[in-house]
């Protein structure tokens, strides 16, 4: 801007991707097709945001001009997604399970000296 304040502008993209679980645990309720699992009824959770874009601006004023005392200024938009442990807790809290329906769903014969 002048020689003794200087802004930068940027743009920061981020993809959240949808939550996953190795045993595809998660579920939750489409009102079109009622209770669903992933990995049964729907392959994710939900959709991916592809949408963040953050703007960032920041600002540096050298008050004297010579470079030994400078007084900076930024800001931006933030986007953050709760961690997984989180939901979990909230969930438990609830009296929720990973499945929607708090059923085990079992996909393969197991032991019974092995089902919990």
């Amino acid at each position: 801007m002048t020689r003794r304040v200087t802004m930068n502008l940027g743009l920061r993209w981020e993809y959240t991707s949808p939550l996953a679980e190795s045993n595809n645990l998660l579920g939750g309720f489409r009102p079109t097709l009622g209770l669903v699992q992933v990995g049964k009824q729907i392959s994710t959770a939900y959709n991916g945001d592809h949408r963040d874009f953050s703007p960032r601006v920041g600002i540096a004023w050298d008050i004297r001009g010579d470079g030994k005392t400078v007084l900076r200024a930024g800001g931006s938009v933030i986007y953050a997604q709760i961690p997984m442990i989180e939901l979990i807790a909230q969930s438990n809290a609830l009296g929720l399970s990973y499945t929607p329906t708090g059923a085990r769903i079992i996909t393969q014969a197991m032991p019974v000296n092995r089902m919990i």
